[in-house]
């Protein structure tokens, strides 16, 4: 270790609707006797007062070591709240703490004493004393007898036989018994909306190093709290506990598979195989839902399947009583044919339109499904609603290293006729499907933020590359303007924005950044040099468009995405640009997008050309209907709204 005597050690609690017990956590760790503490105290938007309570806390503390209050202005999820806290983290070690737990005094002194004793060590798991959720004592015995390690994985078997729940098929310590060497973490990006993120940081650690379990009881663990309610001195409740555990773990696991390819060193193709069997058939034992409404863990048992035969699938969906679910599904796996095991997706539409329905894809993907993508649309249309601009399949361009696998026609043919999709309920896609309407993407294109970031590699023409140093060398506005198809009003998209609404948004941008260059990208510059840049005053500006190139798109989206500050259209190139942005520090658009503020940092809204608002989302969803937007529309006259709208994030 670096620093032996006193290296830096941060010490993270997660809460979420724990107000009562966020006092006793709290102070549990603000009165650890190791000097050189880093203490994160991080809610995930509690409705219960817990963020409020926090602060306080903090506020009344006059102590040696450094305190931090974060509070999430939307819920994350234990793993992206992890994901975020992390992120905070300085410390060599990080040390995990449950929002109703509580540390022993000596709690941090000992990781770092048995780090020093133990260089190898990537993660410690302290015993615990174990309480229910109204404080009572429900066992208090060590996993170890004296300090216990476990080596660090090099094939052959892995060692759970500590694990709580006897569920993880790797040596396991549970988050809030957990201290993590900062390597851990560092390892690869943390994996979006896992449900168990102990089961992640175990696996990276049996295959970075070496596990020590040590006997000292220095947590106080609430069992069945908020994450696993329940009373465990009640089978029922006991049974369901294990149940919610497995399934916990099999998912978080599944999202540890895929990560394992973004490791700096090869992870065996044993030891991906002893984790998919070991989880699938932990589940099996465990599971509480009919196996024909999980698609992901169908697959996962049909795995378990092919890899350790028939018989032992079957001793074990019996003793799970669940034989005749498991005999359904091999049935139907074994007599559905090849070309049935997929879900096709139609795929449509300008770069952004493209880049939703891959992160559709990828979602579905994620739930073990095999995602192909119908690109006849390019083929047969190809154009934007007026026919005049050209829309290519620009994935390829924009996202070189991201892979995806195109279906053929005849595929096509069939999956239209046979397996049609029925309803937009993401959660109800499953193999066989086709996918030819628009369900919500937003959640999706969320969830592979990071990852479409990374992928967005588009090769520019030397033009763009000019700009982009231009763009990125001072401060930048880019400005997107969408007319063409756009130019007049359309019942899904609403009124187009006007020159008054691009006036208040450079305004706006003023405000915020004097001295900005603004970079006009539009299908119509030249309206843009004749009426718009004439009524924007004294600018800096530049018409990024000035040769219409309709089938650039994607260059264009990467540079908007390079600006500090970006006002969108109506169109989605504006907003696509901010959620593919590193640096985009406001947003600025012509209408409310509640998907877009529930997502997106620094958001401001303007009502375009008028002084209402008006809500068009039944409109996006019953466009048979435009006369009742005309109505809405003098309805929202007559009423009035304000100007400018801010809608925290």
């Amino acid at each position: 270790m670096a620093n032996c005597e006193k290296p830096l050690v941060s010490v993270v609690a997660l809460f979420y609707n724990q107000c009562s017990y966020a006092c006793e956590t709290a102070k549990s760790l603000f009165s650890q006797t190791y000097g050189n503490c880093e203490i994160i105290l991080s809610d995930d938007c509690s409705t219960d007062g817990t963020g409020a309570m926090l602060e306080k806390l903090a506020a009344e503390y006059d102590g040696p070591h450094t305190v931090v209050v974060s509070v999430n202005e939307r819920n994350l999820g234990i793993g992206n709240h992890c994901k975020k806290v992390f992120s905070m983290c300085h410390g060599e070690w990080i040390v995990t703490c449950g929002g109703d737990d509580s540390f022993a005094p000596d709690r941090v002194k000992r990781v770092v004493e048995y780090a020093n004793a133990y260089p190898d060590v990537v993660a410690i798991g302290c015993s615990s004393v174990e309480v229910d959720g109204q404080g009572d004592l429900l066992r208090e015995r060590p996993l170890v007898e004296r300090p216990t390690v476990y080596r660090k994985y090099m094939g052959g078997t892995f060692s759970y036989e500590l694990s709580p729940r006897q569920t993880a098929p790797m040596c396991f310590i549970a988050g809030a018994l957990a201290a993590w060497h900062r390597k851990v973490v560092d390892l690869a990006p943390f994996p979006d909306n896992v449900i168990a993120e102990d089961v992640v940081l175990s696996l990276r650690a049996s295959l970075l190093g070496d596990m020590l379990f040590i006997p000292e009881r220095d947590v106080r663990r609430r069992v069945g709290g908020v994450s696993l309610k329940g009373d465990l001195r009640d089978r029922g409740d006991r049974r369901k506990h294990r149940r919610m555990g497995a399934v916990m773990c099999f998912r978080s696991e599944y999202a540890v598979l895929k990560e394992c390819e973004n490791y700096p060193f090869p992870a065996s193709r044993e030891c991906k195989e002893k984790i998919w069997n070991d989880s699938a058939a932990a589940l099996l034992k465990c599971m509480d839902l009919p196996l024909s409404e999980m698609s992901l863990y169908s697959a996962a048992l049909c795995q378990t399947l092919k890899t350790q035969g028939l018989f032992k699938c079957i001793k074990m969906a019996f003793s799970a009583g669940r034989l005749w679910a498991f005999l359904k599904m091999v049935l139907k796996a074994s007599v559905k044919r090849r070309r049935d095991d997929k879900i096709v997706m139609r795929v449509d539409g300008g770069i952004c339109s493209q880049i939703a329905f891959v992160a559709l894809g990828l979602d579905l993907a994620d739930r073990g499904n095999k995602v192909l993508f119908d690109l006849s649309w390019f083929r047969d249309c190809g154009k934007d609603s007026d026919g005049k601009f050209v829309r290519n399949w620009d994935m390829p361009k924009a996202f070189p290293e991201l892979p995806l696998s195109i279906a053929d026609d005849a595929t096509v043919g069939i999956y239209k006729k046979r397996h049609s999709q029925r309803g937009s309920d993401l959660r109800a896609f499953k193999a066989p499907l086709y996918i030819g309407g628009y369900p919500d993407r937003m959640a999706s294109l969320v969830n592979h933020r990071d990852l479409l970031q990374i992928r967005f590699k588009p090769e520019l023409d030397h033009r763009r590359r000019v700009l982009l140093s231009e763009i990125e060398s001072r401060p930048s506005c880019a400005v997107h303007v969408r007319r063409g198809d756009l130019a007049k009003t359309n019942y899904a998209y609403g009124e187009p924005t006007s020159v008054r609404y691009y006036r208040r948004a450079v305004e706006i941008v003023r405000g915020l950044a004097p001295g900005v260059r603004y970079y006009f990208f539009s299908d119509e510059p030249q309206w843009v040099r004749d009426e718009l840049v004439p009524a924007l005053g004294d600018v800096e500006s530049t018409i990024v468009s000035e040769e219409n190139e309709s089938d650039k798109g994607y260059m264009d989206l990467f540079l908007i995405s390079r600006a500090n500050y970006i006002i969108s259209s109506i169109g989605s190139l504006g907003v696509y640009a901010a959620i593919l942005s590193r640096k985009c520090k406001a947003l600025i658009m012509s209408k409310c997008d509640r998907d877009v503020f529930d997502n997106l940092e620094n958001v401001i809204c303007l009502s375009g050309d008028k002084s209402y608002a008006y809500q068009d989302l039944t409109v996006k969803k019953h466009g048979v209907f435009k006369p009742l937007y005309s109505l809405w529309k003098i309805f929202g006259r007559i009423i009035g709204a304000p100007d400018i709208r801010r809608v925290p994030h």
